[in-house]
């Protein structure tokens, strides 16, 4: 994969920063539009495009080429980076080639003199990191990200929600709109498993003139580190000599950090958590809005929030399925509150939820064994194959040495010298003995 050095442009007052991608399975520009007035610098973007395309090259060709040069602490962190996907997806993510050039770190000390920024999309994450976060001044927003580009109507309810929230706080609000995950993200990169902090923290590089730090606002606690695109042990790696990226909130369940909003009228009015593509805010139907719904009415509060609709029902949360462990460790959460609420109904039903998944995992083990095992041996399989091919080129190599030393025996030359050996021979000879 090839990075051109990226191209900041500016017309009436908008900068957009774009750069030329080229590898196997991806070519096009790439494009950030900034937010008015901000204008980022070719150092900034430089450092932008670096780690959404290491976490690119390492699902594709294993080869990253960017032509401008990009901070030394970001490439000296990038070691680190690849072994800890690598581990996490050895099937998907593997070690590459980085060559570019090595910026020379700034002084520190410049970071001082800005401010910090958080991301934003209006969830629980959001709002307690906004809250909690030390000195946060700004909030980050990203279209084309957890919302398609092209779901206009929808972006203009979200972004007016965005708008009002940040209004409402006293924060500078900064929405920047992109194609990366449209045009360069595909399967290979799951964003919410892969590529979501590496993608976020690119755009967040590009408004380190702005603000010095930068949080991400996690989901799981330091108990339930699964492997996630951010996470407490990779979103630090992301800091430059300009940025130093946090991940925060993982001393914190999602349960806690709900109660933790449930006096804040700014959450009341603007609290999103849906990701469906509706013309609403919140669908109040899907797995996160019931759930939040649940957790905001074992609290006693779900009227105070009227971003959502008032239903809850435990027969839909018991026939909810559960697709993956990071949904799983959300709704014991919420079992045990449902039982410190003392509410059998609720508990009930989410038991259900939580047995239906333990027994599927139960059930899928075997097969995973068996899958694991395929792997294994096709593994070995790759390594006897490259054992035998050495050999191969090991016999080769001894037969030609063997025929040119029959060569060399029945030419003139070792005729010619053979007393000279001889003489050789017996002096050796007489060293020895003596």
């Amino acid at each position: 994969m090839r990075i051109s050095t990226p191209r900041v442009s500016t017309i009436d007052g908008i900068s957009t920063v774009t750069a030329d991608v080229e590898s196997v399975n991806y070519t096009g520009e790439l494009w950030f539009r900034m937010p008015e007035g901000i204008h980022p610098s070719q150092t900034a973007a430089a450092d932008a495009v670096f780690p959404f395309g290491l976490i690119l090259s390492m699902s594709t060709d294993q080869k990253l080429e960017l032509e401008a040069p990009v901070s030394s602490v970001l490439l000296a962190n990038s070691d680190l980076v690849q072994k800890i996907f690598s581990t996490w997806y050895p099937d998907t993510m593997e070690l590459t080639q980085v060559n570019c050039q090595e910026r020379v770190a700034e002084p520190t000390g410049q970071l001082a003199a800005r401010g910090a920024m958080s991301t934003f999309t209006g969830g629980v994450d959001s709002f307690y990191t906004l809250s909690h976060a030390p000195g946060i001044t700004d909030l980050l927003y990203v279209n084309g990200y957890d919302l398609p580009l092209d779901k206009v109507e929808l972006w203009d309810l979200v972004r007016q929600s965005l708008s009002d929230a940040a209004a409402d706080i006293g924060k500078r609000l900064f929405i920047v709109e992109t194609n990366l995950k449209r045009d360069f993200l595909h399967n290979r990169q799951a964003w919410g498993r892969i590529s979501y902090g590496a993608c976020i923290t690119s755009v967040a590089h590009l408004l380190s003139e702005q603000v010095s730090d930068f949080h991400l606002a996690g989901s799981h606690t330091y108990l339930e580190l699964y492997p996630r695109g951010s996470h407490a042990l990779l979103d630090p790696l992301w800091s430059t000599d300009r940025l130093r990226v946090h991940h925060h909130g993982a001393d914190m369940t999602r349960v806690k950090k709900t109660l933790a909003l449930i006096d804040d009228p700014v959450a009341q009015k603007h609290l999103r958590v849906c990701l469906r593509r509706t013309d609403r805010i919140n669908c109040g139907r899907c797995e996160k809005c019931y759930r939040t719904k649940t957790t905001l009415l074992l609290a006693g509060v779900l009227d105070k929030f009227q971003v959502f609709d008032q239903t809850v029902n435990p027969s839909v949360i018991a026939a909810r399925e559960v697709k993956n462990e990071a949904t799983f460790s959300f709704l014991l959460e919420m079992r045990d509150f449902a039982k410190s609420k003392g509410n059998a109904e609720i508990e009930k039903a989410l038991s259900t939820a939580i047995k239906r998944y333990q027994k599927h995992e139960s059930d899928a083990e075997p097969l995973a064994a068996l899958e694991t095992a395929k792997r294994n041996v096709a593994a070995a399989n790759a390594e006897v194959a490259t054992a035998n091919a050495q050999t191969t080129v090991a016999l080769q190599r001894a037969q030609a040495a063997e025929k040119e030393l029959a060569r060399l025996r029945s030419s003139r030359s070792w005729r010619w010298t053979a007393p000279l050996r001889k003489v050789k021979a017996r002096s050796r000879a007489k060293q020895v003995s003596a």
